[in-house]
């Protein structure tokens, strides 16, 4: 048993032996999978998803080779068609092939403006009326009746042809397209090549007369929606921007519509325009006074002659609908992960067209998508042609696991050749598989080759690479010209893996351009954020060039990142009440009068700003409830939402202030709330008196001193018309007079009763001059100078100084001795005082006002000798001097306070600011009178004041002393 046990055992490792040389162990490989994108703008397999594109073509075919994403060999792919139906998929090791792939297909919608004018002539004279249309002769008929003509109203059936008498045109006669002037109920005109026919048919056959403007040549959009709702003029929010992703066949206007619900002129037909792949749009209006201001271009004859050339703007929208294929797939790929090296061929590539016996590069392209081959080991690839080899490639420095290698050998073809490239031609590395080594391809020359294009070589780049969120950047590409084309347009096109997309418009380029560059900024293109709602993170940058062999060539590599957002900011708005004809401006009106219509509203934003910062979507509401009015709080129930941007129509029916609150809120919750105010009153105005600030008995007062200026009439009147009491020019008595005043305005409309003006007036006394000079007390014999220091309490102008004087030689004090005698001086000049004798001297001053009041007052000056020179002796009983007894007095108090009183020589009771002007100086912390302010001496230097004598117990002191020089005017102030 053990015997036969072992002979099998034998048997079983002989048979191992000779069997385990055919297994390859090296070839067992890893099972994987991975899903791939295709981007059909880019023509690019990625590992990210792509949102859906758009496409003119209802199927694609391709084959792209994948070996840069797979890592491995392909053993099986599915095709998942997201965005349409069928197609096929093939594979080979490296290679992808789709076939017969349908794009789903989809009805996209636009809009686009157009702009026709209505335009008619107002004959000298004002009173005809005339125009014509594209395809009309000119026409014309008798306008509204005024001198001149307003207008030119409802338009008539017949019309004059030009410069003839007799009514000889049929406005309804579609043969000489008088409906394109006119509105004609149901003309056959309106339904010519396909048109749709009179489409207001059904709101009555009055409306004939209407002016009809026909536009034949509107164009198409160039912005399409996927939601027919969502359509906008510009591209906001637009899903295709670029038109030729529609099949052009499809694309047809649908609709007109007006371009706001206000708007004058309303669409009437629509359909194929005059030039193929355009629109036509007729639209109708009724051409009297109730056209919109901005809806008339006047211009008149300069001659002055009546004529006058007028413009109605008759704008519409025409709304286009067109069929797109929609583009959105992915491949899921089944492969083996070698453990090997393993080469595989890419490509044979001579160009598009090989000229024959003309020397070309041949152009071959593997990779090794097994594991790295190590520095040291050795291997050859060949190329031949029709077995042939012409070139041999050696290999010793290794090749790193998906390197890629490319060669290129000149070769001249006589006739067509098998190329055939052998990757490790000789066998000499183990490699996972050899079915991926040998690739043939026929090339056939020709005799002459025109350049097909699309081979130009490129990259994109940005100037930064990265910015902050709202930052703008510049995107730039570069570029090479091939031999044969040249480019003649090309546009940059962003992605991001998460789907935003934005392609820009073509540039034109030279035919030696090697460059372009674009700014990519924040609110361009009519976007509110970044263009395609580009987002925070990485922006892949595309360019899409196109030559003169009309070729297209795609560059990809450039890349920038976008920083995040900041932290979420409230929207900002303002609302405003406007007369109901308002939709537009930014001017809020503060008032109105009970009866008038009015509108409340969103004032629109101000480009490039939006209402909210952060460019987030908003929502809008009025808070009726919130108000203290109950006017507003009424407009639910008459029909007024509170989600309506603009509330129009409202009767201004309740005096008194009204206030309404709205909210504005993002998606993000930030809210932001504002108030608009209207004051609404009576047609009554309201009289309001205006009154001079001071009024003086017996003074006249300016013309329309007292006026009723600040009168306030409704909104839209003019006062015209004052009903006064008490209104005089001049009043004669001190005290309180009342004023009052009602008005009229120019509808005739009086103020009420109970809103009469009244207005108190304090008439004030008109206080007299007073006559002031700075005569010193004592002078000695001579020249005595002094100055006229006179004054007016109450502003008014001294216009006259007089001043007379009177010695008294007999020294009684009674000042009769001679008549007065003239001291010449000017206003506020200085005088002299001849003085020979010693004694007194009476000046009698008198000044006089400019309004004639008077004042008088006498200054007696007392003349001495000069003093002659003593001396004296002391003599005491006690050899110490007297003590003195001192104390700190207050300068502030010396000067204001009521502890100390002024005096003069003369006079023991003086008030010390009013009558000897004294004063104290912050500035030199000195005591001041105004009889020191000219820089003058006085009294004279020298002057003494004699005897003046102490006397004491056992003490006798006699003392002659000169008076100082006073200050100058440097610190006195305006005293």
């Amino acid at each position: 048993m053990l015997r036969k046990f072992v002979h099998r055992a034998m048997l079983f490792l002989i048979f191992m032996e000779l069997v385990l040389p055919f297994f390859d162990p090296g070839g067992v490989k890893a099972a994987s999978s991975i899903t791939l994108y295709y981007n059909f703008e880019q023509g690019t397999y990625s590992t990210a998803s792509v949102a859906a594109q758009y496409s003119s073509s209802a199927t694609k075919t391709f084959t792209k080779d994948v070996s840069s994403l797979v890592g491995g060999t392909i053993t099986g792919v599915t095709l998942n068609n997201q965005g349409g139906s069928g197609g096929n998929a093939s594979f080979t090791a490296t290679t992808i092939t789709l076939t017969n792939l349908a794009g789903g297909n989809t009805t996209v919608y636009g809009k686009s403006e157009t702009n026709p004018m209505h335009q008619i002539y107002r004959q000298p004279l004002g009173e005809i009326w005339e125009h014509k249309g594209s395809k009309t002769i000119p026409v014309e008929f008798d306008g509204a009746s005024g001198n001149p003509s307003p207008y030119p109203g409802a338009i008539p059936l017949w019309g004059r042809k030009r410069y003839t008498l007799v009514d000889n045109f049929n406005y309804s006669d579609s043969g000489t397209f008088g409906p394109d002037l006119r509105y004609s109920f149901q003309s056959s005109l309106y339904s010519t090549n396909g048109a749709s026919g009179d489409k207001v048919a059904d709101y009555a056959k009055e409306i004939e007369g209407y002016a009809v403007t026909t536009a034949y040549g509107v164009s198409r959009a160039t912005t399409w929606y996927l939601d027919q709702s969502k359509v906008s003029v510009g591209d906001l929010g637009a899903d295709i921007t670029d038109p030729d992703k529609l099949d052009q066949s499809t694309i047809a206007i649908i609709g007109a519509e007006k371009p706001s619900d206000d708007y004058g002129a309303r669409p009437l037909a629509y359909g194929k325009g005059d030039i193929p792949g355009m629109g036509m749009i007729r639209t109708m209006m009724l051409l009297d006074g109730s056209v919109p201001a901005g809806q008339i271009v006047d211009k008149p004859d300069s001659d002055g002659s009546g004529g006058m050339l007028r413009n109605y703007a008759m704008y519409a929208i025409g709304l286009w609908s067109g069929t797109t294929y929609k583009y959105q797939m992915s491949i899921d790929v089944s492969y083996t992960a070698p453990i090997k090296a393993d080469l595989a061929y890419i490509s044979i590539d001579a160009g598009a067209c090989v000229p024959q016996n003309t020397s070309v590069n041949i152009t071959i392209k593997f990779k090794n998508i097994g594991v790295a081959i190590p520095s040291g080991d050795s291997f050859s690839v060949t190329l031949a042609a029709d077995g042939t080899v012409f070139k041999t490639f050696t290999y010793s420095s290794g090749l790193g696991a998906g390197q890629m290698i490319t060669e290129s050998v000149p070769y001249t073809f006589s006739s067509m050749k098998n190329i055939t490239m052998n990757l490790d031609s000789n066998d000499d590395i183990p490699e996972a598989s050899a079915s991926n080594n040998v690739l043939s391809q026929f090339i056939t020359p020709q005799a002459s080759c025109t350049p097909s294009g699309g081979n130009f070589s490129g990259t994109t780049s940005a100037d930064k690479p990265s910015i902050p969120w709202k930052d703008s950047n510049l995107i730039k590409a570069d570029w090479t010209i091939p031999s044969g084309c040249t480019p003649v347009q090309g546009r940059f096109i962003l992605s991001q893996t998460t789907g935003e997309y934005i392609q820009y418009g073509w540039s034109t380029l030279t035919s030696t351009s090697t460059s372009d560059m674009s700014i990519f900024a924040y609110g361009m293109m009519g976007f509110t954020g970044y263009p395609g709602n580009i987002t925070s993170g990485e922006v892949v940058i595309e360019y899409k060039l196109e030559d003169s062999c009309g070729g297209t060539s795609y560059f990809y590599e450039g890349k920038f990142t976008v920083g995040p957002k900041p932290p979420n900011r409230p929207p900002q708005f303002e609302i405003g009440w406007f007369a109901d004809a308002d939709y537009y401006s930014r001017t809020p009106i503060s008032d109105s009068i009970v009866g008038d219509k009015l509108n409340v509203r969103l004032l629109p934003e101000i480009a490039p700003n939006h209402y909210d910062p952060d460019d987030d979507i908003v929502t809008f509401e009025w808070l009726f409830p919130s108000s203290s009015s109950n006017w507003i709080k009424s407009f639910p129930s008459m029909g007024y939402l509170k989600g309506e941007d603009k509330l129009t129509w409202l009767t201004a029916s309740t005096t008194g202030d009204h206030t309404i609150t709205a909210r504005m809120c993002d998606d993000k919750g930030a809210c932001t709330q504002k108030d608009a105010t209207i004051s609404i009153m009576r047609p009554e105005p309201l009289p309001c008196i205006n009154v001079p600030n001071r009024v003086v008995q017996n003074r006249p007062l300016a013309a329309n001193a007292i006026n009723g200026a600040c009168s306030k009439p409704a909104k839209n009147r003019t006062i015209t018309e004052h009903f006064w009491t008490n209104n005089l020019s001049i009043y004669p008595n001190v005290g309180i007079e009342t004023v009052t005043l009602e008005v009229k305005d120019n509808y005739g409309v009086r103020s009420l009763p109970e809103n009469k003006a009244i207005k108190n007036i304090n008439v004030v006394e008109d206080k007299p001059p007073v006559a002031v000079i700075n005569l010193p007390i004592f002078a000695v014999r001579g020249n005595v100078l002094f100055r006229d220091l006179s004054y007016s309490p109450d502003g008014d102008v001294i216009v006259e100084t007089s001043i007379t004087y009177v010695y008294d030689s007999n020294d009684d004090g009674i000042f009769n001795d001679h008549m007065p005698l003239n001291i010449p001086i000017s206003v506020g000049g200085s005088a002299i005082l001849t003085a020979p004798k010693v004694g007194k001297y009476k000046l009698t001053v008198k000044t006089k006002e400019d309004w004639g009041l008077t004042n008088t007052r006498s200054y007696v000056v007392d003349i001495k000798n000069d003093s002659p020179e003593v001396s004296f002796t002391v003599t005491s009983a006690n050899p110490e001097p007297p003590l003195f007894h001192t104390t700190s007095e207050n300068e502030m108090l010396m000067a204001y306070g009521d502890q100390w009183q002024g005096s003069s020589l003369t006079n023991p009771n003086l008030n010390k600011v009013r009558d000897i002007g004294f004063t104290y100086n912050t500035a030199t912390n000195g005591l001041t009178s105004h009889y020191g302010k000219q820089p003058f001496n006085g009294p004279a230097t020298g002057l003494t004041i004699t005897p003046e004598q102490y006397q004491k117990t056992t003490y006798s002191a006699w003392h002659t002393f000169p008076i100082p020089q006073l200050f100058n005017t440097q610190f006195l102030g305006n005293r």
